[in-house]
Formats: C-alpha cells, structure tokens, sequence
C-alpha cells in the first residue's frame, strides 16, 4: 500500500512540477509549450494602464504622447504612452475578469463642429462582432472615461473596441487607449487575446473606408470601415484586418488627377500623419491575403497626366514591394465597384500576369460589376451601399478559399 502511494504521490509531483514551468518533457521527448497566466491589477489611483502587455493592438498602432488642450484654462494636458490606433477599422482587445469595462480613450476628431468628423467606435463583446448587434459610441474631443459594459456575468471576458472612420491625411482624426477599470468585485485584467494566425491586409481608398455608409444621426453621414467588403471577408474567415485606405487617394495620383498621398507610399511606414513615422516591422503581421482596390480615382489623372503604362508598372512595383513583404501572400486586385467605365482594367490585368510569371500564381483579379453596386444608402450618393459591399465580400471570399486552405467560419 504504502508503494502504491508513493507512486502515485511521485507521479502527482511530476505532474505539479510540470503544469508549474512553461514547459515540460512529454514521454515522446518533444516540449510542450504552457503560456504563463498573467494577471492586471488596479493601482493606487484605481485604473490599469493601458500597455502593449495588456492590450492587443489590431492594425498598424503605434505608442505616442497626445496633448489636450484646454481652452479654459489656456494650459496642455500631456498623457505619456498612449497606445494610438488611427487607420480605418484598426482597434484593441483585452480580456477581464468581472461584469463590465471602463476605458479612458484619448481622441481628437478632424472637426468638432462637424457631425461627418466625428469619431465612433464599435464595441464587441465576447467576440459577437456582427455590426448590427455591437453597440457604438461617440467619442468626444478630449481624454474620458467610457463604460463599454456593464451588468456582465461574472466570469471572463473579452472586449474589443474598433474604430469605424477612416484616417485624416490632416494629421487631426486621433483615437488611443490610456487606461482601464474592471468592474466588479476585485476585477483585473489577464493575457490578452492572441491575433488569429489567419491575417489579411487592405489597401484602397473611400470605398475600402466605407465611405457613406454611417448615419450620424443629424443628417449627415460618414464613413464606417467595419461595413465594408473587406471587414465582411476578415469576419468571415475569423481573421485579422489591417486597413491602408484614405478616401480620394490612388495608386499613381489622387481624385484631384495629381499626386497627392498615394497608398503605396503608406506602405513602408506605421502612420505617418499621426506620429507613426517608424518603419512598419512587416515581422509583426505576416498577412496571408492582400486586397488591392486601387484605380477608381486614378483615372482622373489617366491618362491625361499619367500614361496607362505608368500606372501599370506603379502596380507591378506595389505588389512587388507586398511580395517582399509577405512572400506567401495572395493578391487580389479588384476594381468597378464605382468605376463603370473600366478603363484601368487591362492594366490591372496586364500587371497581374507580369507579377504571375515572376513570382507563379499568387495574383488574382476580380471585376466587381454588380448589380446596384453604386446604390449608396444617401440619396445623391455615389457610394456602394452595405448590400453592395457584402455581394463583393462574398465574390472575395469565393477566390480565397479557391486558392488557399482557408474555410470560412461563419
């Protein structure tokens, strides 16, 4: 008997000793990895601050200084380290544990006297990320507090807040996360969601922003980048979303016809207008799929100020520079939603399959000629309307998992 438990008693300890470290020996004498159980607690001023080691960040974030100004006062509140996400549908997650969250948000719209300005975020808890079902808040012009849940269950949960507009080329459409309280008897935080191994990256301009897509409630509307096709084929597939897209821009020249911004520029860089002037680490998200909708308004400047030829080879160099980037990548070029006209088309093509014979297929290109595809919600409007973006999110969806392992999961 007494054999017996000690053996058991030994094989206790072995176990104990393992489930301790991050790692153990299997008998098979492989090393099975544990992740170790971080926890957040309140500090003497009764929040969290918001770190890289509590928050997972979504889209190209960076770290910065953002100063209020108080006009009152005449005087500039400065908050250190404030975990900045500017780009279109970009954003944060985090996990706690109690009933609800209180975030401290840093924010600076374009225009305060704007309603179009105005910035909004979705909220997604526990990971029900369906646009009609999440609840949005207005963010004001200044450093607040916001309950983005309360009345929870107690127990663990996660909370993702995303922004919906898209970024300002002024330099003056901010968002950042300060800091955190968890509701709840002795509420804390824990490790933060892991990103998905599934990544996607979107490159385009007002229609990849969602570009007349948001009411705001006075008889305007704005953008909102978690409407669009490219945030319907992120959801789909469970995957993560970096946006590049600034409303007039292009390939080779902007709606203007002259250059001004061009997307490819924004590539090599974090978030140049908002203080994110590092190199983007390309280590740091390794998309698999790559969306280009690029063209629409190059063509006021094609070919009057540009050749055909210009914008063709501007393309093959773009996606040159993505295939450096993420070597195994898929790219798929697409444009007509508001281009009816088509006259990018055979050199979006014609790229495609110069890019084909360097690198084997990896490039795909997709016409979007749908049915009421320009049916914008506003009257007047030349803006897909969201039935619109969903119809191209499904012909997207349609060429991933015809040419990768993908399987959607919604």
């Amino acid at each position: 008997m007494k054999k017996i438990f000690s053996a058991l008693l030994a094989a206790a300890t072995v176990f104990m000793s393992c489930t301790a470290l991050s790692s153990c020996d299997t008998a098979g004498g492989g090393t099975e990895s544990k992740e170790e159980i971080k926890n957040f607690y309140h500090n003497e001023e009764g929040f969290i601050t918001a770190t890289e080691e509590n928050t997972t960040m979504l889209g190209r974030t960076f770290s910065s200084v953002f100063r209020v100004y108080d006009a009152e006062t005449e005087t500039t509140e400065k908050r250190e380290d404030v975990l900045m996400f500017n780009w279109p549908a970009s954003g944060f997650e985090v996990t706690f544990v109690g009933t609800g969250l209180e975030v401290e948000l840093c924010s600076r719209p374009g225009r305060t006297d704007n309603a179009a300005q105005h910035i909004f975020l979705y909220v997604i808890i526990d990971g029900k990320d369906d646009p009609d079902e999440c609840e949005i808040i207005e963010l004001d012009d200044s450093v607040k507090w916001y309950t983005v849940c309360q009345g929870l269950e107690e127990g663990t949960h996660t909370a993702k807040l995303i922004r919906k507009n898209a970024n300002d080329m002024t330099g003056q459409s901010l968002t950042g996360v300060a800091s955190y309280r968890v509701l709840g008897d002795n509420g804390y935080m824990t490790n933060p969601p892991k990103l998905s191994e599934r990544k996607i990256e979107a490159f385009g301009d007002s229609i990849t922003c969602g570009d007349e897509l948001f009411d705001n409630g006075d008889g305007t509307t704005s953008n909102d980048a978690w409407r669009t096709y490219a945030a319907y084929t992120a959801r789909a597939f469970d995957a993560e979303l970096n946006v590049i897209a600034i409303s007039g821009n292009g390939l080779i020249c902007s709606l203007f016809g002259t250059k001004l911004y061009e997307i490819p520029d924004r590539f090599p860089n974090t978030d140049e207008y908002n203080g994110g002037n590092e190199k983007w680490d390309y280590s740091k998200y390794q998309a698999g799929v790559v969306l280009i909708n690029l063209g629409t308004n190059d063509t006021a400047g094609v070919p009057n100020n540009f050749s055909f030829q210009e914008f063709e080879d501007a393309y093959v160099e773009f996606v040159t520079e993505i295939k450096t980037a993420y070597p195994d990548c898929i790219v798929i070029a697409m444009l007509g939603m508001m281009d009816g006209r088509g006259k990018m088309w055979p050199s979006i093509e014609n790229a495609a399959a110069r890019i084909n014979e360097k690198y084997g297929e990896c490039m795909y290109t997709l016409w979007l000629e749908i049915e009421g595809i320009s049916d914008s919600p506003v009257e007047g409007g030349a803006h897909p309307s969201i039935a619109a973006q969903e119809l191209a999110g499904e012909k997207v969806i349609e060429i991933i998992e015809a040419h990768t392992d993908w399987k959607r999961t919604d």
